[in-house]
């Protein structure tokens, strides 16, 4: 047995094995809680390292050295005809390549069994309840009379379901989910179910009837347009129905039958949809949701920040613009400037913002009436959607060139022109399918404004 050792002395004989076969058969039947005794005699057998010469068992050593880390990762061979696989409700993985003549047959009630290697054995694989997941690959056909099979990996022969559903499932969408290089046919009592963005790939004919199922995409997948849930070499039949499973937020058209496809447009629901389909979903909580995960705190903190600057400052040398007019006087002018409030805009949540800075500048007459300036202002801000869609720190430099033509009583005219150079930092939440990260990232943008007034100076 791998990993065996004696701390003194050795052990040596044939009564040694009672020992060892007895340990191996305690481990075997502790990671499979559901095996017959002859499962578990089976799986110790096919698992054993082989000794002496050819590839199977021999006259000298039977089987050959006892593998106890082999046997509790499932048979190594279906060599006594089929193996009879009753999960119940268990959860269990055969992690061995399985060879041999024989065969699968799987039973049970909620249990799945899931097969992760590249399997060879010949004699088929049955499902009549329960439910089979494939991670790897089939060497020979499946037949599916009751229960689930499925799941993203390969199945090298002809696959058929009569009143059972099959999978086909990936973790990335855009790949293949289940493929068949065979033929596949779904019977009347057939269920066919697929992921958004995993198609059911049939390198022969797919015989089409019963009902299709679509299943949603995987966590990272954007659906496109049009999307593909069925290839093969020929398409034959059609479903007689069409559901959904859980979790499907999006309008999926009726399926669309070509010649070696079956594909249907794939729209994404609207708030209120979700809300309908989401127990104890309100129509606002799910907009929340959709605005945690879209990032729209950087387009809001942008544009809050790059508005606040510009129009403090302009507002700010337009004061000055308005009070100042003595002919033949450079001026300069330095001034605090701040804010608090709100911003609501519709179709997204109400940001509260805060801005401290500061605004200079100086003027001075050109000739006559005229004069020219220029002021700079540096503004810090700080905003944050309501409820938890994220919150933005930034920097904002603005410079503002202005005229302005008349005296200091009467008419007057004044022009300006300004530019904001912004960068900042947003902290904000994402969701994944099942945790919630937080997540930072930085901006860096520019803006533009012009503003025109005139006015008149009473003395």
């Amino acid at each position: 047995v791998a990993g065996t050792s004696f701390v003194t002395g050795y052990g040596v004989g044939t009564s040694f094995a009672t020992p060892i076969v007895t340990g191996t058969a305690a481990l075997v039947w502790q990671k499979f809680p559901w095996f017959t005794p002859a499962n578990v005699t089976d799986t110790i057998l096919t698992t054993a390292t082989h000794l002496g010469a050819g590839t199977g068992p021999n006259s000298t050593y039977g089987w050959g050295l006892i593998n106890a880390a082999a046997a509790v990762n499932g048979p190594g061979a279906f060599a006594f005809g089929t193996f009879a696989a009753d999960i119940g409700a268990a959860q269990s993985t055969f992690a061995n390549p399985i060879a041999g003549s024989g065969g699968l047959a799987l039973s049970g009630t909620t249990g799945t069994l899931t097969l992760a290697a590249a399997n060879t054995y010949t004699g088929g694989t049955t499902v009549s309840s329960g439910n089979l997941n494939l991670t790897g690959s089939l060497a020979s056909g499946v037949t599916v009379t009751g229960g689930t099979f499925g799941g993203s990996g390969t199945v090298t022969g002809n696959v058929s379901v009569g009143n059972g559903t099959i999978i086909s499932q990936g973790n990335v969408g855009g790949a293949p989910g289940l493929t068949i290089n065979g033929n596949y046919t779904a019977n009347s009592g057939a269920n066919t179910a697929i992921a958004i963005g995993t198609p059911l790939t049939v390198t022969g004919t797919a015989k089409l009837a019963g009902n299709a199922q679509v299943l949603a995409p995987p966590a990272s997948y954007t659906p496109q347009a049009t999307e593909i849930f069925i290839r093969a070499s020929t398409i034959a039949g059609t479903f007689t129905a069409q559901t959904y499973g859980a979790g499907v937020f999006y309008t999926v058209g009726q399926f669309v039958y070509g010649p070696t496809t079956v594909t249907a447009t794939v729209t994404a629901y609207k708030v209120a949809q979700v809300a309908s389909v989401m127990p104890g979903a309100t129509t606002a909580s799910v907009a929340g949701g959709a605005a945690i995960q879209s990032g729209l705190e950087y387009a809001t903190s942008t544009s809050t920040v790059a508005a606040s600057a510009e129009l403090s400052l302009l507002d700010t040398t337009a004061q000055h613009i308005a009070l100042s007019g003595t002919p033949g006087t450079t001026t300069t002018w330095l001034r605090y400037v701040g804010d608090f409030g709100r911003l609501d805009t519709k179709g997204s949540d109400a940001v509260q913002f805060s801005s401290n800075g500061f605004t200079a500048g100086f003027d001075t007459p050109i000739e006559g009436a005229l004069s020219l300036g220029g002021a700079i202002s540096h503004l810090s801000y700080s905003g944050s959607l309501s409820g938890v869609g994220g919150r933005g720190d930034d920097d904002a430099n603005t410079a503002d060139l202005y005229a302005r033509y008349g005296g200091d009583t009467g008419p007057y005219a004044a022009a300006q022109l300004a530019y904001s150079w912004i960068n900042g930092r947003v902290h904000r939440s994402i969701y994944t399918a099942s945790s919630t990260l937080g997540v930072a990232g930085t901006i860096s943008d520019n803006m533009i404004a012009a503003a025109g007034e005139v006015g008149y100076n009473v003395d």
